[in-house]
């Protein structure tokens, strides 16, 4: 697997990227350049490409600048969703080669998120979020709701199952920070004001909406449900069931049939499988314990107030 390879090399390159703003940059521009090289080559190894968005997120996640340098432009959001259109729509007929791929696009969906978070003070992600086309957008909005694409032989492969599942997540994550930096102002492109409402739209207009969010459903409650059942949720578990339940929420805000559809699909599910546990998987503990209570309790009014008769 890519990230086993890789995640063996994380000490290595988080002591190998200083706070040094040259030293940054220079990387930065490099990786820039061989990302963009191996996409006009004529043959794409996924594993080098994995190990240059690897080298990149480990980046972004230690260096605000590197954050500044990301945002300075649209070239490598553009970039990475090059890459995921390529990956998302691969037709290999080689399981280990199409795994290698859906797990570049999940990386790659991974930095995006990366990239994002904590950018409160950095104005220059949501100027250039203003920038892109609604054309653009909406190509990036549709990889996020899309499931890679996989001949008839693979679909029950176990591996790539959990690897889409895993892109399933890691979009969802984006989706949360995309959520977040709307609710801290109204994008304006090509003046046109796009906000909560108009992105909402661009998902609604997105043929997979309902696919994406019965499958973000049921990672909910594959994130909920533990070996252990009296084990509780440890920190980065509890914050990624917050962002997914988020994410869920707005999708149920969007539509009185997207609400009606994921409560008729998941009401029992969330009633026999995650309410029994809340009180004892979540540690009171975790930082995120009780905003994660309360958005749980939003999300099952939400469920069973679209069951009740009009």
């Amino acid at each position: 697997m890519l990230q086993k390879e890789c995640n063996e090399d994380d000490a290595d390159d988080d002591e190998s990227i200083v706070n040094d703003v040259n030293r940054i940059s220079v990387v930065y521009q490099r990786l820039y350049r061989n990302i963009l090289s191996m996409l006009t080559g004529s043959h794409i190894l996924p594993e080098q490409v994995y190990r240059l968005v690897h080298e990149l997120k480990v980046m972004l996640k230690s260096s605000m600048f590197a954050k500044s340098l990301f945002w300075r432009s649209s070239d490598m959001l553009v970039l990475c969703n090059k890459y995921l259109t390529l990956y998302l729509n691969s037709e290999h007929e080689i399981e280990s080669i199409r795994a290698d791929e859906i797990e570049c696009a999940s990386i790659i969906l991974e930095t995006i998120c990366v990239s994002m978070e904590k950018t409160e003070t950095l104005s220059s992600c949501q100027k250039v979020v203003q920038q892109c086309s609604k054309n653009f957008l909406t190509s990036l909005v549709g990889n996020f709701l899309s499931t890679p694409q996989l001949v008839a032989s693979m679909s029950r492969n176990r591996m790539i199952e959990e690897l889409c599942a895993e892109y399933t997540r890691s979009s969802a994550y984006v989706f949360y920070e995309l959520l977040l930096l709307l609710e801290r102002g109204v994008w304006t492109q090509n003046r046109q004001d796009i906000n909560k409402s108009s992105f909402s739209q661009m998902i609604l207009s997105n043929s997979q909406h309902l696919d994406y969010i019965d499958s973000l459903a049921q990672q909910f409650v594959v994130l909920w449900k533990t070996d252990d059942v009296q084990r509780q949720l440890t920190a980065k578990e509890t914050s990624n069931i917050y962002r997914i339940c988020f994410v869920i929420i707005h999708f149920i805000s969007m539509s009185s049939a997207i609400k009606k559809h994921i409560s008729l699909t998941f009401l029992e599910e969330f009633t026999y499988l995650v309410k029994p546990f809340i009180r004892s998987k979540l540690s009171t503990l975790q930082p995120a314990s009780l905003i994660t209570h309360k958005i749980l309790q939003r999300f099952q009014v939400a469920l069973q107030d679209a069951n009740q008769p009009r």
